[in-house]
């Protein structure tokens, strides 16, 4: 196999480690064995199961997988989820604008369905009521709803089919969250669209918001991800940077000054993943420690109350922690020995601990 084959099977391999995924209210989880799982609000039959009866347990979500076929990734939205199986094929499945085009929008899909994608894809995300993969070519493909420019294709039509993105560079990571979207490519670049509350802040005042704008002259990022007002980086050194509103302490430098340029937040080299989201962000060590700041609405900084943090704050236990995944209310927790940990809202089960128990600090979710 040449270069590109083999980078394609390593993306398309089975997971070494559980990959959550959270939305709105559920969450979809796929194990190692590659199954798919999935826990929270049903109401538009995001989970999968073929009904919309919503679950504070963990329930399968049905496949029609073909003999020696596995999920690999899956992504959730508000009130659709999405999957990427072991050929490259996406599937969706939930409520509106999920890029199939015999399907009307507002209607309920109780079961995978597959995407007409040009080729095989090697990840995945969700937005709200949008979808993006990128396809083993590094180019990045986009549909659902788009009234706040958050495809980037330089308008503000639904597009219920794919429609490649014009990002310049080959796309590794892309982040969408509430009508913006982050995204990192190969040359590592970082770039944003979308006429959500960031792209309409003090840092991107004149910009084309329609179309994906390069979030800083620099190429040295490796990681990028976006809350409603901010954005956090890495950059390849390890160290943290921050722009935006700070007006909740998320920028974690200790005060609430807004910024409009990237600057650095704290002193440390050994950051290996952040995770913005809403008003909050947390961010994990290489050493496994996971820290929280920012809003606490919720308890969702799993900091056991609720008092806003304006420096990263540890979650306890130390060296202990593999990845954190965010939604506005509530987060998860992948410890390093592939346990699941969640905290914060749990009106709708969405916390995975078999009760509907709002939790300030993490409790295990019941895997099966």
């Amino acid at each position: 196999m040449g270069p590109a084959e083999i980078a394609l099977a390593e993306a398309l391999r089975m997971p070494e480690r559980p990959r959550p995924s959270v939305g709105a209210r559920h969450v979809l989880l796929v194990k190692p064995d590659g199954t798919l799982w999935a826990w929270g609000a049903n109401d538009r039959g995001q989970l999968g199961d073929g009904s919309t009866l919503g679950s504070s347990f963990p329930v399968q979500v049905l496949s029609g997988l073909l003999k020696n076929m596995y999920w690999v990734a899956a992504a959730a939205g508000d009130s659709h989820s999405a999957a990427l199986r072991s050929d490259g094929s996406v599937w969706t499945w939930g409520s509106v604008e999920l890029g199939k085009g015999a399907t009307a929008p507002l209607a309920l899909n109780l079961k995978p369905r597959k995407v007409s994608l040009p080729g095989a894809a090697v990840a995945l995300a969700c937005g709200p009521d949008v979808t993006f993969a990128i396809l083993g070519d590094g180019t990045l493909w986009g549909w659902g709803n788009n009234t706040r420019a958050q495809i980037g294709l330089g308008n503000r039509y639904e597009h219920l089919e794919p429609k490649r993105v014009p990002v310049p560079w080959p796309v590794v990571s892309v982040q969408p969250r509430r009508n913006n979207v982050f995204a990192v490519g190969t040359d590592h670049s970082v770039w944003v669209w979308g006429d959500g509350e960031f792209g309409r802040s003090e840092v991107l005042p004149r910009r084309d918001k329609s179309r994906p704008a390069r979030l800083d002259s620099d190429s040295d990022w490796a990681v990028l991800s976006g809350g409603d007002t901010h954005a956090l980086a890495l950059r390849a050194d390890g160290t943290l940077w921050a722009l935006g509103d700070n007006s909740k302490g998320q920028l974690g430098d200790g005060g609430r000054r807004n910024r409009r340029t990237v600057a650095q937040s704290g002193s440390g080299r050994d950051w290996q993943a952040v995770e913005a989201v809403g008003q909050r962000s947390f961010g994990l060590t290489r050493e496994g420690d996971l820290f929280a700041w920012g809003e606490n609405t919720n308890g969702s900084l799993g900091l056991s109350g609720s008092i806003q943090k304006e420096a990263p704050t540890l979650i306890l236990p130390r060296r202990s922690w593999a990845g954190v995944y965010a939604s506005e209310h509530f987060t998860l927790g992948l410890r390093s020995d592939g346990s699941l940990w969640a905290w914060g809202e749990n009106r709708d089960g969405q916390l995975g601990a078999g009760n509907f128990n709002e939790t300030l600090e993490p409790v295990r979710v019941a895997l099966p």
